[in-house]
């Protein structure tokens, strides 16, 4: 009885290292195939990826040969296919779409174009300099203003000088002093007596000026 116990128990145990190493052997082929998918993947989003750039340059080049054409509508055209397939390229795609709108007088779609790319992180302070400049050819100059700034906090020098140039500084009256004889100001309410120890009054009304900008 003994026996047949340790006979059992060593078929038991037998059965136990086998379902041990079948179990192991699956997790094993499940691992491998996960990692096989993974790289296939992988290789296909590389493929996929080239081919979109692939796309996005030969779009390019199309438009630029165009471009060398004088064929300036046709060219644009096709910088707007190649936007449909763009993503970090967005920005310098959406700049020479600019400069062309520029070149052919479009000057407010080429405001446009020149802010998007500008906001795809293309040359910020160029993209929104030259869109400020399109924008005062068409005489928006709230527009024009505000790409400035933004310009000109990207540090774009010649953004300041025409910032300065469309929206000056200006002054205007803020409020009236009285000014005494000594050059000092009083604040009094009453005529009487005001400016007794300064020489007396020499202005009731001074204009105090602040300055301030259109825009």
């Amino acid at each position: 009885m003994i026996y047949f116990n340790e006979k059992c128990f060593m078929k038991f145990t037998l059965l136990f290292l086998l379902v041990i190493v079948l179990l192991n052997q699956s997790c094993i082929d499940s691992s491998s195939l996960k990692e096989d998918r993974q790289n296939a993947l992988f290789k296909q989003k590389e493929k996929e990826e080239a081919e979109r750039k692939e796309k996005i340059n030969h779009l390019i080049t199309l438009s630029d040969s165009l471009h060398a054409k004088k064929s300036i509508n046709e060219s644009i055209s096709f910088l707007d296919s190649a936007l449909v397939y763009a993503k970090i390229e967005k920005g310098s795609i959406y700049f020479k779409k600019g400069s062309y709108l520029q070149e052919s007088r479009s000057y407010e779609d080429a405001g446009i174009a020149f802010v998007e790319s500008a906001e795809g992180g293309f040359k910020k302070d160029t993209s929104y300099y030259q869109a400020a400049l399109c924008y005062e050819k068409v005489r928006k100059r709230q527009e024009a203003v505000d790409n400035l700034k933004k310009a000109i906090s990207f540090g774009h020098q010649e953004a300041s000088v025409l910032h300065d140039r469309i929206n000056p500084e200006r002054k205007r009256v803020s409020g009236y002093v009285i000014r005494c004889c000594d050059g000092t100001t009083s604040y009094s309410k009453s005529r009487r007596g005001t400016c007794s120890h300064h020489g007396g009054v020499c202005n009731w009304n001074e204009p105090v000026y602040e300055t301030y900008r259109k825009y």
